[in-house]
């Protein structure tokens, strides 16, 4: 945890080569922190690669985005890397035949049209898929996302004109369309029209700046060119990386719904320099879980205790009382929402949550410890050293209960 805790310091500092070096040895691991590690470590080798960009060292941008994607895979944002990481996969097509009897409905949008035409090609029907795409238009006109589709079936057939054709009126008909100027950028790179596609990807990546396998082959399209004796200027985005698709959000969401366990090994990491960008990420996520599953009540104390990880005390009791309203006997939440009050300095309503929890079970010696020492801050000696004396009796070696009664006793 040493090696995770100082890389990740190194990494908000922009030490990014140091970094590498402690998060390298964090990454070994199988556990969230090695998880956390080898992401802080691809990120690390993303922004060198980016700062080698700038300077127009692009072999060097190219060695480090190749480590990038070796530790991020594709994309640099937190929540992505998480999703594919840890929550389970496995999305499939709906069948040919069921896309056929949808596009034929007159209501029919391009996206069902791109998906059968797709459907077609994977099965083997190249020449159904074109003609698919071909009456999509005819029925719909000139969409962009259209001629980006018959663009890439041509690419895929290296028929590089009628690609590059196609590729260029989508990326021309609507600007925001990050995989038009991406598949224009690799069209223009097989064609050794360097100068476009350098553009092109210098483009899409401006657009979707957290995918690490565009800035590699930015990288290389730039080196080819640089090599060629053009002279380029890549304009970047900052470091930070894109918004996470609501897809991702929604799939880790569901995991962290499921797997309290997930949440615990997040609570145990080390404090690190990155605390407010994890456990931001991992709050919104759980806002994300609650919105699907309010009525949980143990989502609403992990959420309460995430909140209390970033210092943000008064909304996490709100979230605990939350869970305890769901489940009044919930004895964890109970405590939970115990020792939050006692931050606050709210010793009366801490011992009202505490009574509760030993009502409902809670006969543990931590339990009796805090309800003797919130005694005790509340002036009341004799029901303090009742608490303390079945703290002792349950642990006869619990330290922190003793040192309690001879603060009494004092």
């Amino acid at each position: 945890m040493d090696h995770y805790a100082q890389g990740a310091t190194l990494y908000r500092q922009g030490q990014y080569a140091q970094a590498v070096v402690e998060l390298s040895k964090a990454g070994a691991g199988g556990e969230l922190v090695g998880q956390l590690g080898r992401y802080y470590e691809g990120m690390s080798h993303r922004a060198l690669g980016l700062d080698a960009l700038r300077e127009g060292q692009f072999g060097e941008a190219e060695q480090r985005f190749r480590q990038a994607m070796a530790c991020l895979g594709t994309q640099a944002e937190l929540t992505s890397f998480l999703a594919s990481s840890l929550a389970q996969q496995g999305q499939h097509d709906l069948c040919v035949q069921e896309m056929e009897k949808l596009a034929r409905r007159p209501d029919a949008t391009v996206g069902v049209w791109r998906r059968l035409a797709q459907a077609q090609w994977r099965s083997g029907r190249a020449d159904e898929a074109f003609m698919t795409i071909q009456e999509a238009m005819r029925r719909l006109g000139p969409v962009p996302a259209l001629h980006l589709q018959i663009g890439m079936f041509y690419a895929a057939q290296e028929k590089m004109a009628p690609a590059r054709e196609h590729l260029t009126r989508a990326a021309e008909a609507d600007a925001s369309n990050a995989d038009a100027h991406y598949y224009l950028g690799l069209v223009a790179s097989a064609c050794q029209d360097l100068r476009l596609a350098t553009r092109s990807l210098q483009r899409a990546f401006s657009l979707r700046p957290g995918d690490v396998l565009l800035a590699y082959q930015l990288s290389l399209a730039a080196r080819a060119a640089s090599e060629r004796g053009f002279h380029l200027v890549v304009h970047l985005p900052d470091r930070t990386a894109a918004v996470p698709a609501a897809s991702q959000s929604q799939q880790l969401a569901q995991y962290v719904a499921g797997e309290t366990d997930f949440i615990e090994a997040f609570l145990a990491l080390p404090p690190s320099d990155v605390d407010e960008e994890l456990f931001e990420m991992l709050h919104g996520v759980m806002q994300v879980a609650l919105a699907q599953h309010g009525d949980y009540a143990d989502l609403h104390l992990n959420c309460s205790r995430v909140l209390g990880r970033l210092g943000r005390v008064e909304e996490a009791l709100q979230a605990g009382l939350r869970a305890t309203q769901i489940n009044p006997r919930y004895v964890k939440a109970l405590v939970h929402v115990a020792q939050l009050h006692v931050q606050l300095g709210q010793q009366s309503a801490a011992m009202v949550r505490l009574r509760e929890a030993i009502a409902a079970g809670a006969d543990y010696p931590d339990v009796h410890c805090l309800a003797g020492e919130v005694m005790r801050d509340l002036q009341r000696p004799e029901d303090a050293k009742r608490h303390l004396l079945r703290a002792l009796e349950l642990n006869a070696n619990f330290k922190r209960a003793a040192s309690a009664m001879e603060t009494l006793a004092a």
